[in-house]
């Protein structure tokens, strides 16, 4: 299975409840690619997890139902991120939390970070590169040791987590050193598509984005003809770097963002 599928699956999942009993006995089993999606599953849900059905009635009806201050385009959004999350309202989730065994956290808004933990231990590279810029995870040589691990798998989440991490929505300067990570990712097989989930959610939930040929051409469009050149520079010296095996040249993004 290609690295990228696990996450794809994830984000093209209309109900992240059915996904993540749908692997749970894999990730009980020790498979740190499940543990992994049932943490996503989770954390994207957190705010579903306390709530029951009466509560996440009115929620609706105050957020779609008539008198709604989101306009047609943030109401859509919504009722995309609702569906994907109701049934951890509505439905018994409570073999997430058993399935970990003994030791399990006491309180199940907990259960997301446990099994986060598991894919980490376990060397799950998308896991190890999120732990690295996580606040009181690891310092600075544990960090790049974790990044450099992950890199070594050649995963194209690994370089699109890196490339969510060093893009600053506001900064040329920082687009241009982060979009060498999203080109690494297309060129190893993330899906790039304009109409990607993890690009529309991310990047377009406020106000539709201009049509482009793909996610990344929609990034390229917006830096001007010296940041591009500099985006592609710094692409080829990437490429280099780790088909060489020299991730000691490799920039990383700052953490903490800015420093």
């Amino acid at each position: 299975m290609p690295s990228w599928y696990p996450r794809r699956e994830f984000e093209e999942a209309p109900d992240l409840y059915r996904l993540a009993l749908s692997v749970v006995g894999e990730a009980a089993a020790g498979s740190a690619v499940h543990a992994y999606l049932i943490y996503l599953a989770l954390d994207e849900c957190h705010s579903f997890l306390r709530q029951d059905a009466q509560s996440i009635h009115l929620l609706y009806e105050r957020m779609l139902g008539t008198g709604s201050a989101l306009n047609s385009h943030e109401q859509a959004q919504w009722a995309e991120q609702f569906n994907r999350c109701v049934g951890f309202a509505v439905y018994d989730w409570r073999s997430l939390g058993e399935s970990l065994g003994a030791g399990r956290p006491e309180v199940s808004v907990e259960f997301a970070g446990a099994w986060f933990l598991r894919a980490v231990r376990a060397g799950h590279p998308p896991a190890l590169v999120e732990s690295a810029f996580r606040p009181g995870h690891t310092a600075g040589p544990e960090r790049r040791q974790r990044i450099v691990q992950a890199l070594e798998s050649g995963d194209p989440e690994v370089y699109w987590l890196l490339f969510l991490q060093a893009y600053e929505r506001d900064s040329l300067p920082g687009q241009a050193r982060a979009l060498p990570w999203l080109r690494l990712a297309c060129e190893a097989g993330l899906d790039c598509r304009f109409h990607a989930p993890w690009f529309q959610q991310r990047f377009c939930a406020l106000e539709p984005c201009r049509a482009a040929a793909s996610a990344l051409a929609w990034f390229w469009q917006v830096l001007p003809d010296q940041r591009r050149d500099e985006a592609q520079a710094l692409f080829d010296q990437m490429l280099h770097d780790l088909e060489q095996g020299r991730f000691d040249r490799l920039t990383l993004p700052a953490w903490p963002p800015g420093s």
